[in-house]
């Protein structure tokens, strides 16, 4: 489905509604009928994506698609119903015309309600998942750069060890691989590298 835009626009369709309302008793109930029909089923084609000649059951899918609750798309579906059977044998009384474009005006309402009440809980949540999004990146970056410094002051200790070994100092050598254990066991990522260097000094200082 293309971007959900469906009832954004439906102050047009309203007044649309009101100028058939008017009209009721100016024209023929069955002119009346056919013009509302043809009204009714463009408001669903322009606001569902429906072509052609299309049924109430797609409707229905369509507003499940749109997450239209289920008590509205009950509501729409005894709607669509009513004017199916109005078409075939229309009411002589007026008043029956007058309730068929409440009913309709009352129906676009609640569709674009629900439409808008979702729109605003999906930014809502859109806003909750970039900020989640945007943490999760700051505390890796964090976390990065923390390994980083554990590695590079470990690369520092190494070479400090190694300098206490070529002066035989081995006692000062065996205090820095202690701080280079304490300050590994820090990291929460394996490096093989460092692992080997780490033992490679440990050799050294035990030979």
């Amino acid at each position: 489905m293309e971007e959900d835009r469906a009832f954004e626009d439906s102050g047009k369709i309203l007044e649309d509604i009101r100028y058939l309302r008017r009209r009721i008793p100016k024209i023929k109930n069955q002119d009346w009928l056919i013009n509302f029909t043809q009204l009714v089923r463009r408001f669903y084609a322009e606001n569902l994506g429906l072509k052609g000649e299309f049924s109430s059951k797609e409707i229905d899918e369509r507003l499940k698609q749109h997450k239209i609750s289920e008590n509205t798309r009950k509501d729409v579906m005894e709607f669509n119903d009513k004017l199916f059977n109005m078409k075939f044998a229309p009411s002589k009384d007026n008043t029956s015309l007058y309730d068929l474009s409440d009913e309709f005006q009352r129906i676009v309402m609640s569709l674009k309600k629900e439409y808008e009440e979702k729109k605003i809980n999906e930014n809502i949540a859109q806003k909750k998942n970039d900020k989640t999004s945007k943490l999760k990146k700051f505390l890796e970056e964090r976390r990065k750069r923390k390994e980083q410094k554990i590695v590079l002051k470990a690369r520092r200790l190494i070479i400090k060890a190694y300098g206490f070994i070529e002066s035989g100092d081995i006692k000062q050598a065996a205090k820095c691989y202690n701080k280079l254990v304490d300050l590994v066991g820090k990291s929460k990522e394996e490096n093989s590298n460092l692992k080997r260097e780490i033992n490679e000094l440990y050799k050294e200082i035990t030979s």
